[in-house]
């Protein structure tokens, strides 16, 4: 009776795979640095109220440490996230060094990631910031003693790079099975997910081969994240595929609402 595998069971008897993605493969990578493109345009901010430096991975060295270290702690490692920051000024809309001085788009990018990988509330996220015992994340996220971001300008940073990630009326053709076809609505976010990918090949863990039969691809249904409004008059057709030639049907808009 043969056995299936498990993809852990499988990678763990990938001898090649073991030897290339392990620390010690790794380590002549190290740091992965996040991808941006040359035609990027560099931050209009001149200063921020914190800044993101990155800080090694040195002390994976010592193993024993493993045994307390969650994901999340492994790629604040093994990532140098440095060349987000331009990345997410450009989605956040920022144009010139004008206005308040905001926090490093590094800082509340990882510290948005910190929240999701926990489970966490946007309210215990940022008591956690205060809290003592998680002083080694303030200092990588690269926030200051006491100068913390607030639940408003969290939800500002959201709701920022949301309304400044579609492209208008710009679409790409993804092809499916039985010849068929379907339009997707071109998100600029999507290269945050474009990144990550770049940084997986980076390290091996991705093959180009592997990735040639990929396909990542949002549902094309994306509200504003951020707000605490909720919509009265959504329904299943609201979740429905979309497509500029048969668009989705808003029942918020067909009642003279402002809907989505």
């Amino acid at each position: 009776m043969v056995t299936e595998l498990t993809s852990v069971s499988s990678r763990a008897h990938d001898t090649l795979f073991l030897g290339e993605c392990s620390l010690s493969g790794l380590g002549e990578r190290l740091p992965l640095e996040w991808p941006t493109s040359p035609d990027t345009p560099t931050s209009p901010k001149r200063d921020y109220r914190s800044h993101y430096i990155y800080r090694g991975w040195e002390d994976l060295l010592d193993t024993t440490r493993w045994e307390y270290m969650s994901d999340f702690d492994w790629v604040l490692r093994l990532v140098d996230f440095e060349g987000l920051r331009d990345v997410l000024a450009q989605r956040l809309g920022w144009t010139s060094a004008r206005g308040k001085k905001p926090f490093d788009p590094v800082s509340m990018f990882l510290f948005l990631g910190w929240q999701i990988t926990n489970g966490w509330s946007r309210a215990q996220t940022l008591r956690n910031l205060r809290d003592p015992r998680y002083a080694d994340y303030v200092e990588r996220f690269g926030f200051e003693k006491n100068v913390w971001p607030t639940e408003g300008g969290v939800r500002y940073f959201l709701t920022a790079l949301g309304q400044h990630s579609t492209v208008d009326g710009a679409t790409i053709a993804v092809a499916l099975d039985h010849d068929q076809c379907v339009e997707i609505a071109i998100q600029y976010l999507n290269q945050l997910i474009a990144g990550t990918v770049t940084l997986l090949r980076q390290a091996g863990l991705i093959t180009s081969e592997a990735w040639k039969q990929a396909l990542v691809c949002p549902d094309g249904t994306i509200h504003d994240a951020a707000s605490s409004m909720r919509c009265a008059s959504v329904k299943a057709s609201c979740h429905q595929p979309t497509s500029p030639q048969q668009p989705r049907p808003c029942p918020a808009q067909e009642n003279g609402k402002e809907g989505w």
